[in-house]
């Protein structure tokens, strides 16, 4: 990051986005850079703009991390990539010449491909839900922990020696901070071989790392049985052996669908360590929760 951009990053920080804007215009006219995209729409005002100078900073650099992230917070959807490559698939529909099926007279067999991939999907969504349901019978720890009130958890580990919470990042509250789930160091980081039951609490990063193979499907699953838990998915990352947030490539499914919980199904581009990061925030993401990684051969 170039020094007048970090000089325009320390305005932000200190709620100066007029003087910002102002910096940043004058930069887009001269040197326009993803990084600069992407701080102008951290200082507009509306969604829509912030959405269009995101796109912006994606058209630069597909793999801006921070700025697929928040557009991704912002609209929910699908990924400027993605979206591109259907409308051209659109646009190639619309000009091919429509030529009629020959009719045939033999019922058709559907694919096998897509009947065992149904039937997979089927299995996936029993399996989450026979996880649900031992969890809730088995682990009355997590559930005793439900209603403690938020910094009890924190107060305890820091009395046993372990990490103290981060409620900032530089002077920004941790919940502001974009990518907050990137550059915070875990508390703890565990292997995500079994599902693992857990307590959050503000400030803590907790992160269950598993061995992804290329081409592989996995399935990745976090439910939070806390009352103190409602924005769940806004917190929850899938990271790649390199450290990128690749959550925005993944399918979000319904099968733990609510503001406390969120599944994803995320198809490995490349081998290596991965893992699953969890962020505790006050209202969003606190209390006992269990997370679990499972592999889906189709």
């Amino acid at each position: 990051m170039s020094a007048s951009l970090e000089q325009i990053q320390k305005l932000i920080d200190s709620d100066r986005k007029k003087e910002a804007r102002q910096q940043l215009k004058q930069i887009l006219a001269t040197e326009p850079s993803a990084d600069a995209w992407y701080m102008t729409a951290l200082v507009v005002p509306k969604d829509l703009d912030k959405i269009r100078c995101l796109r912006e900073a994606l058209k630069l650099d597909e793999f801006h991390s921070p700025a697929n992230r928040l557009l991704y917070q912002i609209e929910g959807g699908i990924p400027l990539a993605e979206r591109e490559k259907r409308k051209r698939h659109q646009e190639e529909l619309k000009n091919r010449e429509f030529v009629p099926p020959e009719k045939i007279e033999r019922e058709m067999k559907p694919d096998r491909f897509q009947k065992h991939k149904a039937r997979q999907r089927q299995r996936t969504r029993l399996g989450c839900l026979f996880s649900l349901m031992l969890s809730v019978s088995c682990s009355m720890f997590a559930f005793s922990a439900i209603g403690m009130l938020p910094g009890f958890i924190g107060a305890v580990t820091g009395f046993f020696g372990g990490p103290a919470p981060v409620y900032d990042l530089d002077g920004t509250p941790i919940e502001d901070v974009t990518d907050a789930l990137i550059v915070m160091t875990p508390a703890q980081s565990n292997d995500s071989s079994s599902q693992e039951v857990d307590i959050m609490d503000h400030g803590y990063l907790h992160e269950y790392t598993f061995g992804a193979r290329q081409g592989t499907t996995y399935a990745v699953y976090v439910q939070f049985m806390s009352l103190n838990a409602n924005a769940v998915s806004h917190n929850v990352a899938v990271i790649n052996e390199i450290g990128e947030d690749v959550t925005y490539l993944c399918e979000r499914e319904t099968i733990l669908e609510g503001d406390n919980g969120v599944t994803y199904l995320c198809t490995a581009d490349s081998s290596g360590e991965w893992s699953v990061r969890i962020l505790g925030i006050n209202g969003e993401s606190v209390g006992a929760y269990f997370v679990g990684v499972e592999s889906l051969q189709f």
